[in-house]
């Protein structure tokens, strides 16, 4: 699987505060470490349409904060669980996003995690529903990283693919 990281040119992201390296480090560790048989899950940023995504990749946008949000953008439905991110369907596509301007780089990550959580799931099971850290709706997360329950649900998540497709269009 491929977890591609949209960073639309309207991002609204305050670059001097947000390093990139740190969230790319802590997802990269958190998603490889817990599916030793989900094969390797590689983090890639991108800022354009990804013509190579398959079905089993998912794609996170990264933006400032909600007004610069895709989903509103294009008119789904918003999510007050999380006032740091949310996954959205839209005419049968997923649009997954984190607000990245209010938070930490580690709760960017966490909340990234999250959001992966809800597409790779295609909103059809509640994973505020399990016992884990990052499936939690409510902040902030522990900062001892994914727990034991996180990773079995995102080694199942990474083994499944979702029925519906990225949204692309945000860029």
């Amino acid at each position: 699987m491929n977890l591609y990281l949209g960073i639309p040119s309207r991002s609204g992201i305050k670059f001097a505060n947000f390093q990139y390296q740190t969230v790319y480090n802590n997802l990269t560790t958190w998603l490889n470490s817990g599916c030793p048989d989900g094969g390797l899950v590689r983090v890639i940023k991108i800022t354009q349409p990804e013509p190579a995504m398959r079905r089993d990749d998912a794609l996170v946008y990264l933006v400032g904060d909600p007004t610069d949000s895709v989903a509103a953008r294009v008119g789904a439905a918003g999510s007050s669980e999380i006032p740091s991110g949310h996954t959205a369907a839209w005419q049968g596509q997923l649009i997954s996003e984190v607000y990245v301007n209010a938070v930490s780089d580690y709760y960017a990550a966490a909340v990234i995690y999250h959001e992966v959580l809800h597409n790779k799931f295609n909103l059809a099971i509640n994973i505020h529903n399990f016992a884990g850290n990052f499936t939690s709706a409510v902040a902030p997360f522990d900062p001892t990283g994914p727990n034991k329950v996180d990773q079995d649900l995102m080694c199942r998540a990474i083994k499944e693919v979702p029925l519906a497709g990225q949204f692309q269009g945000g860029f």
